[in-house]
C-alpha cells in the first residue's frame, strides 16, 4: 500500500499590519507591514489606483517586512494605502498636513545706478503662493516700471530705468508675513568731457 503526503501551501498572513500615518507636507510618509513569511509579490494601492515604483514612491521588500515610502508628499497625496498580498488586504489612512506659506529665502539689498536695472528674489516654502511686492509701503503691479515673476517656488521683482525717487524700501508679503529689503539708486557722476562747452565773451 503506497501513502503519499499532501502538505497544504499555506497563504502569508499578516502579522502587523498597516498603520495610519500622519506627516506635514513636503516631508516623506512610510507604511510598513509584516507577513508570517516571504512572498513573491505584493501591491499597493493609493484610493483603489494601483501605484508603480518611481522618483516619489518606493516599494522596500526586506523579507517578511515590506514598506511604502512616499516622498515630498503633496495635499493631493493624501487618501487611503492599501496592499494587496494574494487575496489578502490591509489598509490604513495617509494623512498630510498642509505647510503654512513662508519664506525660506531672505531678500537682499540691491545698490544700482541711475536708468539701471534692480532686480529682488525670494523663495517660499512651496509653489501656488502669491507674493504681493510693494516699494515703499504701497502695493504694485505689472506695468512699464515693475515686472513681476512666479516661477515654481521662486518669486522675483524688477525694477527698471531705476532713478533716484525710486530709491526706498522694497517688501514682499505673503499672508502676513514679510520679507524686507533696501533699494538704493547711485546718480550718475558728472563728467566734464560730456559736458557742454562754455564761451566767456
Amino acid at each position: 500500500m503506497n501513502f503519499s503526503l499532501y502538505i497544504a501551501d499555506v497563504s502569508a498572513d499578516f502579522t502587523a499590519p498597516l498603520s495610519d500615518v500622519s506627516v506635514l507636507e513636503r516631508s516623506n510618509a512610510e507604511f510598513t507591514f509584516e507577513l508570517s513569511k516571504p512572498v513573491d509579490k505584493v501591491r499597493w494601492f493609493l484610493d483603489n489606483v494601483e501605484l508603480r515604483p518611481n522618483k516619489q514612491m518606493e516599494f522596500v521588500d526586506d523579507g517578511k517586512t515590506h514598506k511604502l515610502i512616499i516622498r515630498d508628499v503633496e495635499v493631493t497625496d493624501e487618501g487611503q494605502i492599501s496592499v494587496l498580498v494574494g487575496d489578502k488586504k490591509s489598509s490604513a489612512a495617509l494623512f498630510v498636513q498642509e505647510l503654512s506659506p513662508d519664506f525660506v529665502k531672505p531678500l537682499r539689498d540691491v545698490t544700482v545706478k541711475e536708468r539701471g536695472v534692480a532686480e529682488f528674489i525670494t523663495e517660499v516654502n512651496k509653489e501656488g503662493i502669491t507674493v504681493k511686492w510693494f516699494v515703499q509701503n504701497k502695493e504694485i503691479e505689472e506695468d512699464e516700471k515693475y515686472e513681476i515673476y512666479a516661477e515654481g517656488r521662486t518669486h522675483r521683482l524688477v525694477v527698471k530705468d531705476a532713478v533716484l525717487p525710486d530709491a526706498g524700501e522694497i517688501m514682499a508679503r505673503v499672508e502676513g508675513k514679510t520679507l524686507k529689503a533696501n533699494l538704493t539708486v547711485e546718480g550718475k557722476s558728472f563728467n566734464p568731457l560730456h559736458a557742454g562747452k562754455f564761451v566767456l565773451c
